[in-house]
């Protein structure tokens, strides 16, 4: 099992769960996760420099907790990097 990870269920009423990578691709990740999410849904995935948009394609039970499987959308590497590039163009010479 891969790295922990924070996945968040986009929308009016925001919920994080925690879970764990099972598997990646570049267009796909599987997260164990302690509840359901509905198919369709936007979520946002976490961990350690990375922040992943995704639309959840199947979720299903698996022993007591539940494999889902993420479409990623849109991928962001190394945000500690990203937000210090943000801070200086934002902010030149600071």
């Amino acid at each position: 099992m891969g790295p922990p990870v924070a996945v968040t269920l986009l929308g009016d009423s925001p919920a994080t769960l925690n879970g764990r990578i099972a598997e990646h691709t570049e267009r796909e990740i599987r997260v164990v996760i302690e509840r359901a999410l509905p198919p369709g849904a936007a979520v946002k995935v976490e961990w350690e420099q990375v922040l992943l948009l995704a639309e959840v394609r199947a979720c299903g039970r698996r022993g007591d907790e539940y494999l889902a499987v993420l479409e990623i959308a849109h991928a962001l590497y190394d945000t500690k990097e990203l937000a210090r590039l943000a801070l200086t163009l934002m902010y030149p010479g600071r």
